[in-house]
């Protein structure tokens, strides 16, 4: 008989060995014992043997699996590699039966622990958590349900927390990865939030490293789905501060009391190709949240991608909190950043009731957050908040859930370094950008479209080094960008925008604003004609600003009277607008620009180029080969060029016939008559022809030329004679006679 097994078919008959087969196992009859099955036989995935243990050494008490102590002996198999908890005694049975302790002790062995879905209509019910100190993997997908009692519980004095929670992971230090995988676990919440029930988890993890939750189905967790944390003192002393390397893959989380994923203490967390959906309003699906009351917490290197995030009644899809303040100085030498920073919000779906993602500095300060490619569905993608202050702060690539849907881009405060690049948003609620007590703020690339009587992009209270650069469409039905009442605007540039304002000013502010600004080349859409193109009234108060080299620029359709303008007016451009379509033609309009010179509007071309209407030539902010034309009414011109100190006339080209003359030209205006086909001149009252005067002994003249004299003398002989001399003199007659006609000689 020796080196044959007795063999039984369940653990009720091993543990009910006879006295006669516990001493053939002594006495070496047998080598060990064959189980053939747990509660029957063939419910394990195969028999296993169980050998005597020798007196000598004591593997530890009865555990219900692996060491079986019967009549004053132990049996002992020895699992190697993954452990089925069915070898323990686990079975899906409702709440018929309790799993715990049985699950408990097979994963106190430390090893791989397996659960195989074995009866597809029934799930494995725990009473209480269970601590895992190695992976666990479902196959089939299995049902683990922790008791309905979690809904009801409340926190008993010196509660050690997560008494419902069906798995919790503590002081996990080690290079080796636990994973958590194949689940479909049920926390039994029947949507009503109870302040002691919040605290019992899907999965919590605590102090610990290296977790990988993947390929699960976490459902209906009074608390959270997942918790990531540190130890609290009543949960035993913590060996991290925090959790570090935790990935979080391809999940399924639904209907939780609190989170789908909450982070109060962790560095280097990834929660990537979830599901997540959140059915009521009470916290958000993904919490970024350091717990305001205790210190020493951080939330470092978050990221969160390629998610599907759903909280239809959460006030956000996503927060993030900063950690507490406090921590800096109640941690030890050498001091720790526990501050939250380096998180990645990437190309996630976030659906929510009020705002996609919210960053609050509100208990201590956040640094480098990417906000990004993200598609949205909420009033406003992004809300930014707190006193003690963000910093680096990109919101890049976003854009709405639905192509035609109402998407606020959103509103941002206390920050330092903000980047808005390339969203796109479509606003009817309120202003799509809007900042505050912000500094270093660039917003480039977006395409924002706001409908109603509200502007696109708003600026209130002290913000300072803001530039709005290459955004492809700022539209609005009224300001494209306004600066509020009362705000202080410290250094501003906007150029190369394409801007267009419906009812309203394109700029529009009224506030004192300081330091060096400027508003460069943009591409302006107005289809108003009685409003301004910008309204900045205060805004050249500082010498330092620039606004289109130095002037401003309104776009009217009456000009103001000059009587209403004051000498810091001067320089500021009008263009008044004369058509009689809406529709706004900068072609056109360039051509009705007055600059206000020295108490007179003054019309202006380009390039020292102006010209005016009756009024004085321009004697202030000119140089040297500027251009001044007098229109006169359109029926004549006179073109001037600054010499020196002054404007000297130039002569211009002009014919036509003689009914065309010009009717009021300058002095000694020349025009080619070209019915008389001769030039004539202006002498200040009358045109007079192109005719010089006749000439006199005093005044040269005009003359015309003499008739030819011909030669009547006859030739002389060495003596005169009287005839001879009679012709000489009838030839001079002819000649004095013929130059007095033409002119040439006075009578």
């Amino acid at each position: 008989m020796a080196n044959q097994f007795l063999i039984k078919e369940t653990m009720a008959a091993m543990r009910g060995l006879s006295a006669a087969e516990i001493t053939a196992l002594q006495n070496g009859t047998y080598e060990g014992v064959q189980l053939l099955g747990y509660y029957e036989k063939g419910d394990t995935p195969a028999p296993i043997i169980y050998y005597l243990v020798p007196t000598s050494s004591d593997p530890g008490p009865d555990d219900g699996g692996s060491v079986i102590a019967v009549g004053g002996i132990k049996l002992q198999h020895t699992f190697e590699g993954e452990i089925d908890v069915i070898y323990y005694g686990c079975k899906p049975k409702g709440l018929a039966f309790d799993n715990a302790p049985q699950l408990q002790r097979a994963c106190d062995l430390k090893k791989v622990i397996v659960i195989r879905n074995i009866d597809p209509n029934n799930y494995y019910f725990i009473d209480k958590r269970i601590r895992l100190y190695n992976s666990i993997k479902g196959i089939g997908s299995p049902q683990i349900k922790v008791n309905p009692q979690a809904n009801s519980f409340e926190v008993p004095s010196g509660y050690s927390l997560d008494r419902y929670t069906a798995f919790s992971i503590s002081n996990k230090v080690d290079s080796a990865w636990l994973i958590v995988e194949g689940l479909d676990i049920d926390g039994w919440y029947d949507g009503l939030h109870k302040t002691g029930s919040e605290f019992e988890h899907n999965i919590h993890i605590s102090s610990s490293n290296n977790i990988i939750i993947r390929d699960n189905i976490l459902r209906n967790p009074c608390g959270d789905s997942i918790y990531i944390g540190k130890n609290t003192a009543n949960q035993g002393t913590a060996l991290l501060d925090y959790c570090s390397n935790v990935f979080i893959y391809n999940n399924r989380m639904t209907n939780q009391g609190r989170c789908g994923v909450s982070l109060v203490s962790s560095f280097n967390v990834k929660i990537s190709e979830n599901h997540i959906e959140k059915l009521w309003s009470y916290v958000c699906p993904i919490d970024l949240e350091p717990n305001g009351e205790q210190t020493d917490l951080m939330v470092q290197s978050t990221t969160i991608e390629n998610n599907t995030i759903i909280g239809r009644e959460s006030t956000y899809a996503i927060n993030v909190y900063g950690a507490t303040d406090s921590s800096y100085q109640a941690h030890p030498y050498p001091a720790i950043d526990y501050s939250t920073k380096d998180v990645i919000i990437f190309n996630n779906r976030l659906i929510a009731k009020e705002t996609g993602v919210n960053i609050a500095a509100s208990w201590g300060k956040i640094a480098n957050v990417f906000v990004e490619n993200n598609k949205i569905s909420a009033p406003q993608m992004v809300n930014l908040s707190g006193t003690y202050r963000s910093t680096n702060i990109n919101i890049l690539g976003n854009y709405p859930y639905q192509a035609d849907e109402y998407v606020n881009i959103g509103t941002f405060r206390y920050t330092d370094h903000l980047r808005i690049k390339n969203n796109v948003s479509k606003s009817n609620l309120g202003q799509s950008i809007s900042v505050s007590r912000t500094k270093n703020v660039l917003i480039e690339g977006n395409n924002v479209k706001a409908t109603g009587v509200i502007p696109a992009i708003r600026f209130a209270y002290d913000v300072s080094d803001i530039q709005i650069t290459g955004n492809n469409n700022i539209q609005a039905d009224s300001s494209c960008i306004k600066f509020n009442t009362g705000s202080t605007i410290e250094g501003f540039c906007i150029s190369n925008n394409t801007l267009s304002s419906l009812n309203d000013h394109i700029i529009y502010s009224d506030n004192v604003m300081i330091g060096k600004s400027k508003i460069g080349i943009n591409s302006w859409v107005t289809s108003t004609e009685s409003k301004f193109l910008v309204n900045l009234p205060s805004f050249f108060n500082n010498s330092e600003s620039e606004f289109f080299d130095g002037k401003r620029h309104f776009y009217v359709s009456t000009l103001p009277s000059e009587s209403t303008l004051s000498p810091q007016d001067y320089g500021n451009i009008y263009t008044k607008k004369i058509l009689s379509s809406s529709a706004y033609t900068a072609s056109k309009a360039e051509a009705e620009k007055y600059m206000y010179f020295n108490g007179s509007l003054i019309g202006i071309g380009f390039k020292g180029e102006w010209f005016g209407e009756d009024v004085s030539l321009p004697s202030i902010n000119t140089k040297i080969g500027h251009r001044y034309t007098n229109v006169n009414g359109g029926s004549g011109n006179t073109f001037y060029i600054r010499e020196g100190g002054s404007f000297r006339a130039v002569q211009t080209i002009v014919s036509g016939t003689t009914a065309n003359r010009p009717s009021n030209p300058a002095l000694g205006f020349r025009y080619w008559d070209t019915s008389l086909n001769r030039a004539v001149y202006w002498t200040g009252s009358s045109w007079a022809d192109n005719i010089p005067l006749a000439a006199t002994t005093t005044t040269k003249g005009s003359v015309n030329q003499a008739d030819a004299s011909g030669d009547v003398a006859i030739v002389t002989s060495s003596t005169y004679s009287f005839t001879e001399v009679q012709g000489i003199l009838a030839e001079l007659r002819d000649l004095k006679l013929k130059l007095r006609t033409a002119g040439i000689l006075a009578t």
